[in-house]
């Protein structure tokens, strides 16, 4: 086959090319390829463009000039990314317990990671929501029709209880509401299904019970007991408190951490110099080498603490087994990820007890996640990537300043904005714009000691309202039961018609 290439631009532009994808593909000139050994070249004029031809194929002797392709941006910044919120969650949750190299590093992350902007202070919910109880409303309105959800849930002492409501106004149905709730209390499950049952479904954990229902469950191989004890079990949990979760994190994190005081961490000797609140700073740095074997040894640690974890949250039998299955595949996807990498060496820069830069090192590969402050450490990142086709180029960037309490904040990737946005934190305006998702909305956020409402109007033609609340309480579930463990199969027949009858239509309307 002969490799047909443009006179005047060195590409090519028909024929076959061997070797390489990055190998042969252009020359820099027509003279080049003209005065290659063993070649002939020639004006063709049956060629398209007077292309000159090579007609025995050999290695570009220019190949070493090409710059080397560019690839795994996205890699990169997910590594980078991935590393640093995995040691900023881990280090802040342990690191009363570091010492030596490891406390100073350690402190440094926590400082660094301590203050945050406003719009993530006013968005952020996790504490509400897991702090025992909560209340969360969505609204949404589309051309005229709209649709609500409300959840609560009430975790106390004496009760586990959830609920959730759906009404709405829709073009084929018209209005209409359904109600579910659930409780958990320590003798009983009780379920209420309005407006389709009139009475409270309960079921006795604590009994033996001989219904027809019984059968069915035990014909679908589930384990009457196990089922119980699990229930019993989820009753005593302490979900009340947002410490809970906390404490079961950090379990988490000590295994993990005993295991990693392994890594030898080495003071590095040479300061290097980065930008730090609009200033060159000569900063120290603590530098460790991490192996595949070393995350293996850390993901087994955390492999075992959450077995651990959920010993002691779930009931010994199939349904904890499954979990453990779930969470084993998980783990079993870590370490194929990590299988065969390179070592790594991790270096940290620390500037006045935070950290200035996170050096990532693979092979000939370098990413710098650098920390350029602003009003708080965070609030001007830069990710700079040498190696894989770059050469000391910036590949992330996240700015943001305050100005008279309006804060602006800007994500750029590899020189496209994915993001910019506007808040005001004294009158909640939020205004978010993405040129490469050709997407713009405006929003108005207002946040309290005891929740969070979001509105948003006309995003994609659709307005959305979200309002949460740390206010759950549910009141105990009252009235006539239906006890099903103890009813037989034509009760079983009727409840089923009457959920059939009641939220068919509904169910039918919402799916076509």
């Amino acid at each position: 086959m002969q490799d047909y290439f443009d006179p005047q631009t060195g590409e090519i532009i028909g024929g076959d090319v061997g070797g390489d994808a990055g190998g042969m593909g252009s020359v820099n000139n027509s003279a080049n390829a003209a005065n290659t050994t063993n070649t002939t070249s020639a004006v063709n004029t049956d060629n398209p463009n007077n292309a000159v031809y090579m007609s025995s194929p050999m290695p570009n002797m220019n190949m070493a000039m090409q710059p080397p392709k560019k690839k795994g941006i996205g890699l990169w910044i997910g590594i980078g990314c991935g590393i640093v919120a995995v040691i900023a969650i881990a280090v802040v949750l342990v690191v009363k317990l570091l010492s030596g190299s490891a406390a100073k590093i350690g402190t440094a992350m926590a400082n660094t990671f301590k203050e945050t902007s406003q719009i993530q202070k006013d968005l952020n919910i996790i504490d509400m929501l897991i702090d025992g109880n909560a209340s969360v409303q969505l609204d949404m309105e589309y051309a005229r029709q709209t649709i609500g959800m409300s959840g609560t849930y009430d975790f106390s002492d004496k009760h586990k209880a959830v609920s959730m409501n759906v009404n709405g106004d829709l073009d084929g149905i018209g209005d209409f509401s359904a109600d579910l709730a659930v409780e958990l209390d320590k003798n009983k499950l009780a379920i209420s299904l309005q407006p389709a049952v009139d009475e409270i479904l309960t079921y006795y954990y604590t009994k033996d019970n001989k219904g027809d229902l019984i059968d069915i469950i035990e014909d679908e191989n589930i384990d009457i007991d196990e089922m119980n004890a699990s229930l019993k079990k989820f009753y005593e949990l302490d979900l009340g408190s947002a410490a809970t979760y906390k404490d079961m994190w950090s379990t988490i994190a000590e295994a993990v951490l005993k295991e990693a005081k392994n890594i030898k961490i080495e003071k590095i000797d040479k300061k290097e110099e980065f930008e730090v609140n609009d200033k060159k700073r000569n900063c120290g740095g603590y530098q460790m080498e991490i192996t595949e074997g070393d995350m293996e040894v850390m993901i087994d640690a955390a492999r075992d603490a959450v077995k651990k974890e959920l010993e002691d949250i779930s009931a010994e039998g199939d349904m904890r087994d499954a979990i453990e299955d779930m969470y084993d595949d998980l783990f079993d996807e870590l370490e194929d990820e990590i299988s065969d990498m390179k070592d790594i060496d991790l270096s940290f820069y620390i500037y006045d007890k935070q950290i200035a830069c996170i050096r990532i090192e693979e092979s000939r590969d370098r990413l710098d996640i650098i920390f350029h402050g602003g009003d708080y450490p965070t609030q001007n990142i830069e990710m700079v990537l040498d190696g894989s086709g770059y050469d000391d180029e910036t590949v992330f960037e996240l700015t943001g300043e305050t100005k008279d309490k309006v804060e602006e904040m800007e994500l750029v990737i590899e020189g496209e904005s994915l993001f910019a946005l506007e808040y005001d934190t004294k009158s909640g305006d939020l205004s978010v714009e993405s040129e490469s998702e050709d997407l713009e909305f405006e929003a108005v956020v207002k946040r309290t000691k005891s929740g969070l409402t979001v509105e948003i109007d006309d995003i994609e033609d659709i307005s959305l309202a979200l309002t949460i609340t740390d206010d759950g309480t549910i009141k105990p579930l009252k009235g006539d039961e239906i006890d099903l463990g103890e009813v037989d199969e034509d009760e079983i027949y009727d409840f089923v018609e009457d959920l059939y009858d009641e939220y068919s239509d509904l169910l039918y309307g919402l799916y076509w």
